[in-house]
């Protein structure tokens, strides 16, 4: 048996290098754990900061298979009756340290995955499921308009979750998005900054904002939302202290939503039951797959602001 399992590594920003991590034995894994084995991994645009080294890696985290959080693999040994040795399953790292061939995560972070959901379609629904969680206490958004800022994946994965609970939903991004807009629910693209919409005097009942680490985006979220409106902070913060324009927000009576995924195993299931549902379109998100010794540039890929790269997955 093998002493040590494979791992990919960030050594310093930007910098990925192949390690290895000691080996589990599947007889110390306890109750409520998996070994997951991995099979496919996607990054997430949450990953990119802590890569670049704009978000440092703080003291006690580990570089060990890090940045790295979506995955779909395998359960190898299992302390729990819901997920049974040789499942396939979808799985959340929350220490975002889940690039390395297995590892332990608690049982609570993952969910099985139905035979007919290929891989490449399976791991989307992870950040699908997010955008659950996100929306848990929007209430009926039917014949309600929203707005999505950001149309990378998560944003078209929010778009047309929006779009199937009943939203009319404007999609705005910097970046032509008008390959994928439609299909996920955009019934109005624009190919524009958010800033546009906030000059121009747009409001919209419920404003997603799916951009994060930094404050412009959010910012205009706040001018964008519409009089009894929602804004939903989904992107990640990278800083403590963002501008707030209170006096408007507070004049239209406005409520903001923030924060992350606490309840895993309820919206990992939502979400594979999404991406299920709607497997045709919503593995169009995924517009490369690299090897594992394919991993620098996988990175460099999910970094670069392009048209044409949405979605990277990492396939060992």
């Amino acid at each position: 048996m093998a002493e040590t399992w494979w791992s990919w590594d960030l050594q310093s920003p930007r910098t990925m290098v192949p390690g290895t991590v000691p080996v589990v034995p599947p007889d110390s894994v306890g109750p409520e754990q998996v070994l997951l084995e991995t099979r496919l991994a996607g990054i997430c645009g949450s990953d990119i900061p802590r890569w670049s080294g704009v978000q440092p890696i703080r003291p006690g985290e580990s570089r060990q298979g890090c940045p790295l959080h979506e995955l779909v693999g395998v359960v190898r040994a299992s302390g729990s009756e819901r997920l049974p040795v040789g499942q396939r399953v979808l799985a959340m790292s929350t220490t975002h340290d889940g690039l390395r061939q297995q590892q332990v995560l608690p049982a609570a972070q993952v969910v099985p995955l139905p035979d007919d959901l290929p891989d490449e379609v399976a791991v989307v629904a992870q950040p699908t499921g997010t955008v659950f969680s996100a929306l848990r206490d929007v209430g009926d958004l039917r014949g309600r308009t929203a707005l999505v800022i950001g149309l990378g994946s998560t944003g078209l994965l929010a778009a047309h979750v929006l779009s199937t609970l009943g939203a009319t939903v404007t999609g705005v991004d910097p970046l032509d998005r008008s390959a994928l807009a439609a299909d996920f629910g955009v019934a109005e693209l624009v190919t524009a900054p958010s800033r546009h919409l906030v000059g121009i005097g747009s409001t919209f009942d419920l404003v997603f904002e799916a951009v994060g680490h930094g404050t412009e985006t959010f910012e205009d979220a706040c001018h964008l939302v519409a009089v009894d409106g929602q804004v939903v902070a989904f992107g990640v913060p990278d800083h403590d202290d963002y501008p707030f324009p209170m006096r408007t927000f507070f004049r239209r009576g406005a409520v903001l939503r923030t924060g992350t995924t606490q309840h895993w195993t309820r919206f990992l299931t939502r979400g594979v039951e999404h991406v299920h549902q709607h497997a045709d379109v919503l593995g169009r998100v995924v517009t490369h797959v690299f090897g594992l010794d394919e991993v620098p540039e996988a990175y460099r890929t999910a970094a670069d602001q392009r048209v044409g790269r949405v979605k990277v997955l990492i396939r060992p």
